[in-house]
């Protein structure tokens, strides 16, 4: 008894562990919550919930990460073997390269990529960029913003809007805004799939995103 009376913090927070891996993982209703909501009514093993909740609205916004060498003469029907050949030398996917005629642009889709590498990746290509900066070119945030949008409606996020935003500074953000959703679909869940806003010919990766309710 005196060893009990002398560890009472260790039996506490036993007890403590114990109570809250009951309220997580033992199927129910947790104390709180609507007995709909439960993972017994939703048929899962636990009462975990994945997910972003979007109750309320939600607004996220992130930059495209990549990178633009302007100036570049690429021959029309030369583009693709352009961009495989600058992934290679980068140790890329194709996807996250593309090389435009019609702009003159070689983009890069990777935060893994110096502008050291990228300008030398185009020099063993035979190919003298005027500049490299930052960013990708205005196409492939149009692109981008179409192909998030296509997705948010034919998803169960209809309604939802996704725009460009300039902010101070010159950087521009993808801004995506989700409406309202009332009821128990309310969050969309990982267990179903993040669809992914690349096509073949948009970037494949976004920066760091920045989440606010609104």
């Amino acid at each position: 008894m005196s060893t009990l009376r002398d560890n009472w913090r260790i039996a506490l927070l036993v007890v403590l562990l114990l109570a809250s891996s009951v309220a997580l993982f033992v199927p129910g209703t947790p104390p709180g919550a609507a007995p709909e909501d439960g993972a017994a009514a939703e048929g899962q093993l636990t009462n975990l919930q994945f997910g972003i909740q979007l109750s309320g609205g939600t607004r996220i916004r992130a930059p495209v990460v990549g990178m633009t060498a302007e100036g570049v003469d690429v021959a029309f029907d030369n583009e693709s073997a352009v961009t495989e050949a600058v992934a290679d030398e980068l140790g890329l996917d194709p996807i996250d390269v593309r090389a435009a005629n019609e702009t003159r642009t070689v983009e890069v889709f990777s935060k893994n990529v110096t502008e050291s590498e990228f300008r030398a990746a185009l020099e063993a290509e035979g190919l003298q960029p005027e500049t490299i900066r930052d960013g990708v070119t205005d196409e492939t945030r149009s692109q981008v913003v179409d192909s998030v949008d296509r997705r948010i409606t034919e998803s169960a996020l209809s309604g939802g809007s996704v725009q460009e935003v300039a902010v101070p500074g010159g950087q521009t953000f993808i801004s995506i805004t989700a409406p309202t959703v009332t009821g128990a679909n309310s969050s969309t869940s990982s267990k179903s799939g993040a669809s992914s806003a690349s096509t073949p010919s948009t970037p494949s990766r976004t920066g760091a995103t920045s989440a606010s309710r609104s």
